[in-house]
């Protein structure tokens, strides 16, 4: 994104200048895409007659303040730094602009500058407010369209519009906060989630002639060190995202990217999707790689894209997976006859508990992850609820060996069952996630995950679910269960110390 400062400091200024217009801002960022080395410089702007610069025009990544290199190593991450749009393209999206009445912009830049030229020609009855002066310089004021000096001269002098829908928009590179899903309650947003919203269909590729009268969303992430449970539920999420407003829209997931070293299938390009589920349309991927129009649904984070964020804080997981999620026939057999094997036969009243430990209880996860309850105090725990819910079985899920001994070591052992599988002990000064051992150990990806999958649709059986922090498997059990237990509770570090 191209952002203004007015003072160079120590920044190199470039050797161009560019006069003052509506068009500086694309001008200066096809300069900066043209020529990378541009890139760590400032482009001076100049009124026409005028020597001394009106201001100075900065590149920023859209990722550059929010992900260091050792992230970026970790999580393969794909943004787009739209390097090229037009403001009149018939693909635009406004069904999400159209949400605001009035729009609040803390800072010009690029993006906010163009929001507020697409609202004025598509949208003339939305009001725009801008806190920065220097929006002034770009944009006339009209009687919809208004600079102020803040938040508190907007409701000294136009208090009388305080009932309508107000969005507050922000130029943070990534102004949504995956811990705070109020902040859609306080319509906060970013300028560049403003402009994923409006052009996420205008990124498409045509890759032939057929179906030329449908229009397929092909959902192809790298997965980097994911888990099953974040594959599953950020697919499905951008599934019912691409079909919210247009229901036409045909989803289809493809997670073969060549080289993604993911721990489901080292990278060897294989769809992870097909592994385990049924595609969610009749139209395979490989047809769709012959089709018309593609539109590409692949940034993989998920503050990006208001529709995605909204089906991850909000959506209806299990309305969601009943919707878009089958198991392929091989996966159906393996877990329908998993629990067979593992449930007797007269249990008919089950407590399924996932003991989530290991890497979460690293100190490096602190203020990351809410923290699980310890083994003890999860099994004293549960031998209460045990007692109490008359339940016959246990069903306990863990990956973390100290959770399984202490479980096992208890007079409780005789009730439970498991399912055999490698578990772990990671200290918390660990600096190893689950991941990275399974890497180390050369651990099949697909038989881990296919037992992972088994695990959680025992769980979904259960008739009640005890977890000790809101993790991954608990959210799928939560998703495959439809909502049929007769009750569900994440017992984590915080609430066993208010026991």
């Amino acid at each position: 994104m191209v952002r203004i400062k007015d003072e160079p400091g120590n920044q190199r200024i470039a050797d161009i200048r560019l006069a003052m217009s509506g068009k500086v801002f694309e001008e200066a960022r096809d300069l900066f895409y043209e020529d990378e080395g541009l890139q760590d410089k400032l482009i001076p702007v100049f009124r026409t007659g005028e020597e001394e610069p009106l201001m100075y025009l900065r590149f920023q990544s859209n990722l550059s303040e929010d992900f260091d290199g050792e992230m970026r190593k970790r999580l393969p991450v794909y943004v787009s730094e739209f390097r090229k749009y037009d403001e009149s393209d018939p693909c635009i999206d406004l069904s999400f602009l159209k949400r605001g009445e009035i729009y609040v912009f803390d800072e010009i830049d690029e993006y906010s500058y163009l929001c507020a030229k697409l609202i004025g020609k598509y949208l003339p009855e939305v009001y725009v407010f801008f806190t920065d002066s220097s929006a002034g310089l770009f944009l006339e004021e009209t009687g919809h369209r208004h600079i102020i000096e803040g938040i508190s001269d907007f409701y000294r002098n136009y208090g009388h519009l305080v009932s309508k829908s107000i969005i507050h928009v922000i130029s943070k590179s990534l102004g949504m906060d995956p811990d705070e899903p109020e902040q859609f309650l306080k319509k906060k947003y970013s300028s560049l989630e403003l402009m994923t919203s409006l052009f996420w269909q205008t990124e498409s590729e045509s890759f032939g002639t057929e179906n030329p009268d449908k229009t397929f969303c092909l959902i192809k992430n790298p997965l980097g060190m994911e888990g099953l449970a974040d594959m599953l539920r950020f697919a499905v999420y951008r599934a019912e995202a691409a079909v919210m407003n247009t229901p036409e829209f045909i989803p289809v997931i493809d997670l073969s990217v060549i080289g993604d070293d993911n721990q489901f299938n080292g990278g060897n390009g294989e769809n992870v999707w097909n592994m385990f589920f049924r595609q969610i349309s009749a139209v395979p991927p490989e047809e769709v790689y012959k089709s018309k129009r593609v539109i590409l649904m692949r940034d993989n984070l998920r503050s990006l894209n208001p529709w995605i964020q909204e089906q991850i804080f909000f959506a209806d997981d299990k309305a969601l997976f009943s919707k878009w999620v089958r198991f392929s026939d091989a996966t159906e057999e393996y877990v329908t006859n998993l629990y067979a094997d593992i449930i007797p036969e007269d249990s008919k009243r089950i407590l399924g508990v996932i003991g989530r430990g290991s890497d979460y209880n690293m100190n490096a996860m602190e203020g990351i992850l809410n923290r699980p309850s310890g083994p003890w105090a999860l099994l004293s725990y549960v031998e209460k609820i045990f007692r109490e819910g008359c339940y016959d079985r246990i069903f306990l899920a863990t990956e973390d060996e100290n959770v399984f001994r202490c479980f096992m070591d208890s007079k409780l052992k005789n009730h439970i069952s498991s399912v055999p599988q490698p578990r772990v002990s990671i200290s918390p000064d660990d600096n190893r996630f689950l991941v990275d051992i399974y890497k180390e150990e050369n651990r099949d990806g697909y038989r881990d995950n296919l037992r992972y999958l088994g695990i959680i649709h025992i769980l979904s059986k259960c008739t009640s679910l005890i977890s000790s922090t809101n993790c991954g498997a608990y959210r799928l059990a939560l998703g495959f269960n439809g909502g049929k237990y007769e009750s569900t509770e994440v017992y984590d570090l915080n609430a066993a110390n208010h026991q």
